[in-house]
């Protein structure tokens, strides 16, 4: 095969490399919100391809994509690979060859869950074994039984979508995480609908330890996308990852004034005055 083949190729839409710049672990899962098949066919792509174990072999056995039960899906097998080729294709900017393609059905395996119970679901998860990349498509129509929701009051009280799907997602992924832990594989949660916009939903999402949250916006939605990341940014800092939040400001590009007056802003939206004071003057030494 040509080495530069596809060198000069530029991914246009979702890119997977945007999520696991900052690397990438066994035994964790990603939340992404927004987007269609699309970013599980290329998140799943990507990982296979380049994710690698010390000795430089696989470092997954394989990949397993969990559609919604036959009923409450228009996906089948068929569709999804399609949509997977389509990614491969899309993100190395050149076909398969007739020698690439019989691999991907080796690899990746499509099945669907019994039904919208997260028990269900997460019991095919388990099944699929160790070293696995499990990724859970639609995830927003699951449900979780055994989760008692708060009734709210007042003009709060008019539940918006996101409302609904939210605590069921962030009980699947709080679910989801032990299961690929205790078998060193990788667990992906994608969500269909436009990201949670509600801080104290983005709040749930974010509160699962060891699952990584992403939201996909639209071009034209900065404001949505600049709500989400300070309410995740609030919330890190209120689970003491000080450090992580002061990486997350790097990541933005941001000239060093613009990084300590976003982390002053921040730290003061939580109620941390003193801890304000205290990291500012350090960051200035």
């Amino acid at each position: 095969m040509d080495e530069h083949k596809g060198a000069d190729h530029v991914i246009r839409g979702f890119n997977p490399s945007t999520i696991f710049a900052n690397g990438f672990s066994l035994g964790s899962a990603d939340l992404i919100q927004g987007g269609s098949l699309r970013v599980v066919g290329r998140t799943v792509s990507a990982l296979l391809q380049h994710v690698v174990d010390e000795e430089g072999g696989r470092a997954f056995t394989g990949a397993t994509i969990i559609l919604p039960p036959i009923s409450a899906t228009k996906d089948t097998e068929v569709s999804v690979f399609n949509a997977l080729i389509q990614a491969t294709e899309e993100l190395r900017g050149y076909e398969l060859d007739e020698l690439e393609r019989p691999i991907l059905p080796r690899l990746v395996r499509i099945l669907h869950s019994p039904s919208l119970n997260i028990d269900d679901l997460l019991a095919t998860a388990q099944k699929q074994g160790k070293r696995r990349l499990v990724a859970i498509a639609s995830a927003s129509q699951y449900r979780d039984p055994k989760l008692e929701l708060i009734p709210t009051f007042g003009i709060s009280s008019v539940r918006m979508n996101e409302d609904r799907w939210t605590p069921h997602v962030t009980s699947l992924c709080r679910l989801l995480v032990p299961i690929v832990e205790e078998l060193d594989g990788y667990g992906l949660v994608h969500v269909m609908e436009a990201p949670a916009k509600r801080p104290s939903n983005s709040e749930q999402l974010v509160s699962v330890d060891n699952c990584y949250v992403t939201a996909l916006f639209s071009e034209t939605d900065l404001e949505g996308e600049f709500n989400f990341q300070t309410q995740k940014l609030k919330t890190m800092i209120l689970q003491d990852r000080l450090l992580e939040v002061i990486t997350e400001l790097d990541d933005l590009g941001l000239a060093k004034g613009a990084q300590l007056h976003a982390l002053a802003q921040l730290l003061a939206g939580t109620g941390r005055d003193r801890e304000t004071l205290k990291i500012i003057e350090e960051l200035l030494l």
